[in-house]
């Protein structure tokens, strides 16, 4: 939300009190009129005390992705679908071809996705970096940044691919990320979601999803200031062997 150019998205309650002595000079002078939800959300906000933070605005995602035969798009549909399991998060989910330098400029967080070929990026994936946001380097650091990866058989080098996804986005100032989650006995995901071929069993279709989820507790925790989506202290289950 914007009130005459001023940006309203995740800020301390120490602010609100001020943010609101500013909306309501504002209606006074111009009789600008204030939305009946925001200041209901304003108000609320003062009750909560100042160790909390009210989030005034919604996180977006963008997962992007390149695929030869399909799977890294289901892959990328699940990464997009754990995204959304985590409350006030737009999510996108589009290929290079028809995304632009546009969708990630905008988004907050960037889940990125490439098939493995000969252990690294797929050329079409490394083209859109090199080409399409060339101009941009420089200029979008501090987004939050994962990768996951396809592979033709365990052991295809799908690791090394979300290694070289997370280098790329480091090289352009993104914070990146790993996970320690297990999401079935002896399958995690420390570097990035990777499966063999399309993921159809559980744990495998779960990995993408977790990294997902945990991109957006990331980008909730750190972009819009909601602390309570923290994942050690959410209450998510992250082993499969915890309560």
């Amino acid at each position: 939300m914007q009130v005459r150019g001023l940006p309203f998205r995740g800020f301390s309650v120490s602010s609100l009190f001020l943010q609101y002595l500013l909306i309501r000079a504002l209606h006074e002078t111009s009789r600008l009129p204030i939305q009946q939800e925001f200041a209901q959300t304003l108000q609320s906000g003062l009750k909560l005390g100042h160790s909390q933070a009210i989030c005034v605005g919604m996180g977006k995602i963008l997962v992007l992705y390149h695929s030869k035969d399909g799977a890294t798009a289901q892959m990328a549909e699940l990464v997009a679908e754990g995204a959304r399991s985590i409350d006030g998060m737009e999510v996108s989910c589009k290929s290079i071809a028809e995304a632009t330098r546009l969708d990630v400029v905008a988004c907050d967080g960037l889940a990125l996705g490439s098939p493995t070929h000969m252990g690294g990026i797929a050329w079409e994936m490394k083209k859109f970096w090199d080409v399409e946001m060339a101009n941009d380097w420089g200029h979008i650091d501090g987004k939050i940044g994962c990768a996951f990866s396809s592979q033709g058989g365990w052991g295809g080098g799908a690791e090394l691919t979300c290694q070289a996804l997370l280098n790329m986005m480091m090289n352009y100032g993104m914070l990146t990320f790993g996970v320690t989650d297990y999401v079935a006995h002896q399958f995690t995901l420390h570097y990035g979601a990777t499966v063999a071929g399309q993921p159809r069993t559980e744990r495998e279709q779960d990995a993408p999803r977790r990294l997902g989820q945990r991109l957006a507790e990331w980008v909730a925790v750190y972009v819009d200031g909601r602390r309570a989506e923290h994942p050690l202290t959410s209450g998510r289950k992250r082993f499969p062997w915890s309560d």
